[in-house]
């Protein structure tokens, strides 16, 4: 189950001095967040993601998830944004600017101001009890320890993960549901044992430390013994001299050999891995053929034979469709052919009874019957492609395994033969004269960093091990609750896509840092499946967001992170903060988007989340799509059928229109004008009216528009 946490709700937050927002007063402004749907509504130029990273910097201050390119696999530690974003933007360099929010966590609050020149802290209550502190480094330190105690969570990084990739939606963000490294950490934060959390970064920090530290002393160690042979080589007699050249030369070509061999080796192992999954790939395509098959003919049988029940029909489709027969598992075609024969004539295939002699004769040459037979034999046609495709895979597994097996031979010899090599080197290095002080220095460094390789290779080994203890019950956790999120998830994306998306759960095994490992941790993950014009009956994979469109990228993460909300915070409300995607979206698409969005906001009957969205003033409609205003092709069809009943109906569900202006933070009264709100501020004012009060809502207006 996951853990008992509490997450950040802007219930309030204020703007004062920042030029770009001045407000009615010239001064600034002030908002109320309300539960449910609240808009930063604007044009281009205006500020609305500034506002949005305004509340961003607000909760999170100055530090944030590196994250730009995705997270990977490094150190997990807190990065800093640029302190002055805020200032840059306006003349004054924010001089005397600063921003407050109130923040909710369950029925606990923290309210911050911070200076917008650079982010510091000036004020910090929490739970009703004022900070005092000596500058502003304590400050950000008390601040940060506010919000571990109300969330629950262990540590601020943790915190500022959450904050990055589930509750702020931005122009910059990183897709989470593609991002593999970003959804182990974050299903960790969410799922994992609460005491491991700080250990399992503590562990996890040291992996990618001493991985590093390993990689390092390797190269410095390679050189040092460079020079060894170097100057041990100067003090040798010519035979000892040219029997160590040759040895050497020996060792480097057994390793430039060996090298090669290696990555042949793995080759074949990565084509042999490959042709396996090909194969089995193709053998879950070949059932899915066969299944469709028996379920075509079963169909056929059914309007062929209209007495016989569902199990008789199954057990009779299965034979004709290459499944066999489920009483003695056998599949001949000797009982295939008995059977269909006695369906070619249209007899009973049990007791080979004629049409005349049925309960309920049929029409055998109906169009509906042919159509099915034909499909079932597409697919069983395709079944046998299937499995030619197979044998012949078959066939390139066991060539590349035979191809593996002996490079690997190889690569087991010339191992053995470069260790032999070593030895023999080794042995004759033993006999020169070792009274040289350089030469001493450098073997005292050379065992001193043979040390500390040992020392490093033996740490990280304990760590991995330690780490391995907490991430696999952890997996398990996450797998238990992988289905509620894969639903959830199905809820929120059906009514946006009209093609099939789904979430998989995997669990991906992945080693910490570059170098070579034979440890791999089992970290949970989920992936998309997708149908398309291509995959139209079957979901496809879709390992990277360039493998869908850009609509289909941003409103699949944006479904995963509410799914996880949806899952994490069953006793109190959530927030997300989005800057809606709506450039991506046709307008077939926008209302399906913000009946989407809305989703989100229903927690139970009497309780409801917190969105705040940002959209522009355009041609599609999203903002009353966000208010739950009735699509306009729906409102035509009712007025077209005059059914004003189902029209009141489904109109009642939107935000009040009363109520519509006091949830919005309107940029074209409290922004800075810019010169295209100079010059066409009344066009805007009345697209605004147009957006917040479509007059499509009004069954009268709608009625007499299709008269």
């Amino acid at each position: 189950m996951q853990n008992d946490l509490r997450f950040p709700v802007i219930h309030h937050f204020a703007v004062s001095n920042y030029q770009l927002y001045p407000g009615d007063s010239g001064q600034g402004f002030s908002y109320d967040v309300k539960s449910g749907v609240n808009i930063v509504v604007g044009v281009n130029g205006l500020g609305k993601t500034t506002l949005l990273n305004l509340l961003l910097k607000l909760i999170a201050g100055p530090s944030q998830i590196q994250a730009a390119a995705g997270l990977g696999m490094g150190s997990r530690e807190e990065g800093r944004s640029v302190a002055r974003f805020f200032s840059a933007r306006v003349k004054d360099a924010a001089a005397t600017a600063t921003a407050t929010a109130t923040l909710g966590f369950g029925d606990r609050t923290l309210t911050v101001t911070r200076k917008l020149t650079n982010l510091e802290i000036t004020y910090l209550k929490i739970d009703g009890i004022e900070s005092s502190e000596v500058n502003a480094e304590a400050y950000e330190n008390r601040f940060k320890s506010g919000v571990l105690q109300l969330s629950g969570l262990q540590q601020f990084y943790d915190y500022l993960l959450l904050v990055h990739f589930i509750f702020f939606f931005l122009e910059d963000r990183q897709a989470l549901v593609w991002d593999e490294d970003a959804q182990a950490e974050v299903l960790r934060v969410l799922y994992y044992n609460p005491t491991s959390q700080i250990t399992y970064r503590d562990l996890y920090n040291k992996i990618a430390q001493f991985d590093s530290e390993i990689r390092n002393t390797q190269a410095v160690l390679s050189r040092h013994e460079k020079k060894i042979q170097i100057e041990l080589l100067k003090r040798a007699d010519d035979t000892s001299a040219r029997e160590l050249k040759s040895l050497h030369k020996t060792l480097v070509s057994l390793k430039d050999s060996m090298s090669v061999l290696e990555e042949k080796t793995d080759a074949l192992n990565n084509n042999r891995i490959a042709y396996r999954d090909q194969v089995e790939a193709l053998r879950v395509e070949r059932e899915t053929k066969v299944s469709k098959a028996r379920s075509m003919h079963e169909e056929y049988l059914r309007t062929e034979f209209a007495a016989a029940e569902h199990e008789a029909l199954y057990a009779v489709a299965s034979v004709i469709s290459e499944r066999g027969c489920i009483f003695c598992g056998s599949h001949t075609d000797r009982a295939r052919a008995a059977v269909q024969q006695k369906l070619d004539v249209h007899h009973c295939p049990l007791c080979d009874a004629g049409p005349s002699e049925r309960e309920h004769p049929h029409d055998h040459q109906s169009n509906d019957k042919l159509e099915l037979l034909a499909a079932a034999q597409v697919f069983e046609v395709q079944a046998e492609d299937s499995a030619e495709q197979i044998s012949r895979v078959d066939a390139l597994i066991q060539k590349v395994s035979d191809q593996y097996q002996t490079s690997m031979g190889k690569l087991i010899e010339q191992r053995k033969q470069h260790q032999e090599v070593q030895l023999q080197i080794k042995i004759l290095e033993s006999g020169l004269p070792k009274d040289a002080d350089e030469i001493k220095d450098l073997q005292e460094k050379l065992l001193g960093f043979r040390d500390l390789l040992d020392y490093s290779k033996q740490e990280k080994a304990e760590a991995e091990a330690a780490l391995a203890s907490i991430v696999d019950p952890g997996e398990a956790i996450v797998a238990d609750m992988a289905g509620a999120i894969i639903r959830r998830f199905k809820e929120y994306i059906t009514g946006f896509m009209a093609e099939t998306c789904t979430l998989q759960y995997d669990v991906r095994e992945k080693k910490i840092g570059q170098g070579p490992s034979t440890v791999k941790f089992r970290f949970p993950g989920f992936s998309v499946r997708l149908t398309s014009g291509v995959f139209k009956d079957e979901a496809a994979n879709r390992l990277s967001s360039n493998d869908v469109s850009e609509s289909q990228r941003e409103f699949i993460d944006l479904a995963f992170r509410m799914s996880l909300i949806a899952e994490i915070t069953t006793r109190s409300a959530a927030m997300m903060v989005v800057e809606t995607p709506e450039a991506s979206l046709d307008s077939v698409f926008v209302p399906r988007a913000g009946t989407m969005i809305r989703q989100f906001l229903q927690v139970a009957e009497n309780s409801s989340n917190f969105l705040i969205a940002s959209t522009n003033l355009n041609r599609e409609a999203m903002i009353p799509a966000l208010f739950g205003v009735i699509p306009e092709t729906e409102a035509l069809q009712y007025a077209k059928e005059n059914n004003r009943t189902e029209f009141e109906a489904r109109a009642i569900q939107s935000v009040p229109s009363e109520e519509r202006t006091t949830r919005m933070i309107n940029l074209l009264e409290i922004a800075a004008k810019n010169a295209a709100l100079i010059k066409y501020e009344e066009e805007y004012k009345e697209e605004f009216h147009k957006a917040v009060f479509p007059s499509w809502e009004k069954f009268d207006v709608v009625l007499e528009s299709v008269k």
